[in-house]
């Protein structure tokens, strides 16, 4: 690697550093705020609490983890969002189930403006505008509307991994070849385990 490429590397590592900082100081306020409700805020945030909680119980993997919490009869659905609960569970084996599923949705908001920051840089090569315009996906009503009143969080995880989808999107279309492709495939593909429609409806249409 010659001096020009490391200099080149050091800088975005260390503009990636600065970022993740600016997102932490803009996320914390409101994940102070949000940690400190009580009761907790979210429609589906119980639905999550709950499914952990079983999870830590009675562990199952996804071929044979149908839930009976909100059976109806037969089971004719298994549940899909099955990787977001598995990612769950650390946090909240460590901090209790509510708490923990709680911590675990401010960080899938810190993956989310972080991957918006990523995206924007990358498109940009500004900085500045990059953290500017990925603290305003922050601050937009609809991160808000879904974070506290649907809440379902797998759902919430799974949009993190748009912006990060989009530019690993970008950075095939600059460079087509079989690592970028592999990338973003694997990309999606988590987002798919995760939480499918986020990854059907708004990722592969605009990769496309």
């Amino acid at each position: 690697m010659s001096n020009k490429h490391f200099l080149k590397l050091f800088w975005y590592i260390a503009l990636d550093i600065l970022a993740v900082l600016a997102v932490f100081m803009a996320v914390r306020p409101f994940a102070e705020w949000y940690l400190s409700r009580s009761p907790a805020i979210g429609v589906d945030l119980y639905n999550s609490i709950s499914y952990v909680s079983y999870q830590l119980r009675h562990f199952s993997l996804p071929f044979n983890s149908f839930r009976d919490l909100n059976f109806g009869g037969f089971p004719l659905i298994l549940d899909t969002p099955q990787l977001a609960f598995y990612l769950m569970m650390p946090f909240a084996a460590l901090y209790g189930a509510g708490l923990g599923v709680q911590i675990f949705a401010i960080f899938s908001l810190f993956a989310l403006i972080f991957g918006c920051y990523l995206l924007f840089f990358k498109l940009t090569e500004n900085f500045g505008i990059s953290i500017f315009l990925a603290v305003l996906v922050f601050l937009s009503l609809n991160i808000y509307g879904d974070f506290t009143w649907a809440g379902s969080i797998p759902y919430f995880l799974s949009q993190a991994f748009f912006p990060l989808g989009l530019f690993l999107g970008v950075r095939y279309f600059w460079e087509a070849n079989v690592k970028n492709l592999s990338l973003l495939g694997a990309v999606a593909g988590i987002g798919f385990l995760i939480h499918p429609l986020s990854i059907m409806a708004f990722l592969l249409p605009s990769v496309l």
